[in-house]
């Protein structure tokens, strides 16, 4: 198990949704209301249908109200929790790696991460600009892949800052793997010797005549007038893979 103090010197903590003032209208008044409305009426069908009906009515009128204020309760008990997990959870970067505090928290070093995949998604609605999106995930050796949400605080500098301890030394790795004739996996996306390889298909150096990013896709031109075109979002580490065909494939 990697101890704190073996990652170095804090550098930054990025939280996700803190508990803000807007919390008290969008969760817990609406949350608040939807529970105890139904409940509180429950109650007053109770004591009206005792002095109108009598007690044998009480049941079959007023239960069906206790029931969704129960179900109603058990909503906004799940949606607090989850609520809570999101202001408790940061990622904090260090010298030597980083803390991902979720359910619990995980200490990782750098050397641990092996690919980082993102992507942005810019919405536009009613022909207006949006905040774009990103997405984010992070794969580590031996480990499950961990998600960054969206939510999380200046998410793109995060992502910025986690690339620039990551890359350095991972490009050196494939670098040298690719020196010796191995092949290198990015996704569905694999370097060979001879070309490149999308889905089962090699696609050969002198076929292709640039690479690009585009719109949010890895744009590949071949001299036949034709392009290939794959979601940047499905490609790990896609910067270090523009990087060794520049480097270290001559032919383009």
């Amino acid at each position: 198990m990697i101890q704190k103090r073996s990652l170095g010197k804090l550098q930054a903590i990025y939280h996700d949704r803190q508990f803000k003032w807007s919390d008290l209208f969008t969760l817990f008044l609406p949350g608040l209301a939807a529970w105890i409305s139904p409940l509180i009426y429950g109650f007053y069908l109770v004591e009206d249908t005792y002095y109108h009906f009598g007690p044998a009515m009480i049941i079959p009128r007023s239960y069906g109200w206790f029931i969704l204020s129960f179900i109603a309760f058990l909503i906004f008990l799940g949606l607090l929790f989850y609520r809570l997990i999101l202001a408790r959870s940061y990622i904090a970067l260090f010298q030597h790696g980083l803390i991902i505090a979720n359910f619990r928290k995980n200490r990782f070093t750098w050397d641990q991460i092996s690919a980082i995949k993102t992507s942005i998604q810019a919405k536009n609605i009613f022909n207006r600009k949006n905040k774009p999106i990103y997405q984010c995930t992070i794969s580590f050796k031996n480990r499950k892949p961990f998600h960054i949400r969206s939510s999380i605080q200046s998410i793109d500098e995060l992502i910025t800052r986690i690339k620039s301890q990551v890359y350095p030394h991972r490009l050196k790795e494939l670098q040298n793997s690719y020196a010796l004739g191995n092949s290198l996996h990015f996704g569905q996306v694999t370097i060979k010797d001879e070309g490149l390889e999308f889905k089962r298909h090699t696609y050969l150096w002198n076929d292709i005549r640039r690479i690009t990013i585009h719109g949010g896709k890895l744009v590949i031109e071949f001299a036949k007038l034709h392009t290939l075109k794959i979601p940047v979002g499905d490609i790990p580490n896609i910067e270090l893979l523009l990087e060794i065909i520049q480097k270290s494939v001559a032919r383009i």
